[in-house]
């Protein structure tokens, strides 16, 4: 009971997963036989870390997740020096929507676009270069972070293997 003589019911939900996103919780009060008892429904939606969640009837906590996996989805082919290259990489499960960071070694490269659904649950990016017979042998990597854990992230890459036509 509060200190304002109201009823507090407390409802933990510890360790919360992917699993539990939209998930609904309803919490019913009544307060005899006669009135109809009064329901309020929440559907949990993931926008922050946290390891367990205090719901008093209407006030719920948003969780945030970091992304799950990040793939450059692009076949490996003969990669030519001085001819356009274009790579793909999604990032899955994160919520709010990853950002998507392309690097050749240690150089940041721009991505020419992204592509996000309305869920934000799936993110890809696009990256088109030039590559020279210099960066045979390089890692070309992507990098999924979510914006409110900027330093937690999820990467995959591939070593460039450039060949010069003659």
């Amino acid at each position: 009971m509060s200190a304002k003589g109201n009823i507090i019911n407390t409802l933990l939900l510890p360790e919360l997963r992917r699993d539990d996103l939209m998930m609904v919780l309803a919490c019913r009060v009544s307060n005899n036989n006669i009135t109809t008892p009064i329901t309020q429904t929440i559907a949990i939606d993931l926008n922050c870390r946290i390891y367990s969640l205090k719901l008093i009837i209407t006030y719920c906590t948003l969780l945030i997740v970091k992304p799950k996996e990040a793939k450059i989805i692009t076949p490996i082919t003969t990669i030519h020096a001085n001819a356009p290259h274009e790579f793909v990489c999604q990032s899955m499960g994160s919520k709010p929507a990853s950002k998507i960071f392309w690097y050749i070694g240690e150089n940041q490269m721009e991505s020419i676009g992204e592509s996000v659904p309305e869920d934000g649950w799936i993110t890809t990016s696009f990256l088109s270069f030039v590559p020279s017979f210099e960066d045979n042998n390089k890692e070309l990597r992507c990098s999924s972070t979510n914006p409110k854990f900027p330093g937690l992230s999820v990467e995959n890459s591939l070593i460039l293997h450039v060949v010069v036509s003659i």
